[in-house]
């Protein structure tokens, strides 16, 4: 979703109909977007600023057995979920 709103904002900037004589505040558009992705029964992922590096950090998965997830590559979850698993 982030990267579809992103190309379009991209897209728009190069239109020689639009004002861009305005400079984009992060912190301002932060606070519109988030995105809850439901993992599973009461599991919910929740990204709620822009990550530029989101597609290093969360990645696709496709086991050989045909189940399909995501990987999250974080010191702080492994972390988190490493002592919580002891």
């Amino acid at each position: 979703m982030h990267n579809g709103l992103i190309s379009k904002f991209d897209k728009l900037k190069d239109d020689k109909s639009f004002d861009n004589q305005f400079s984009i505040v992060q912190k301002k558009v932060d606070k519109r977007i988030v995105n809850t992705i439901p993992l599973g029964k009461g599991l919910y992922l929740k990204i709620d600023k822009h990550v530029p590096n989101l597609t290093e950090i969360i990645k696709p998965y496709e086991g050989i057995d045909g189940k399909f997830g995501i990987t999250i590559i974080s010191d702080q979850a492994y972390n988190f979920i490493k002592v919580r698993n002891q």
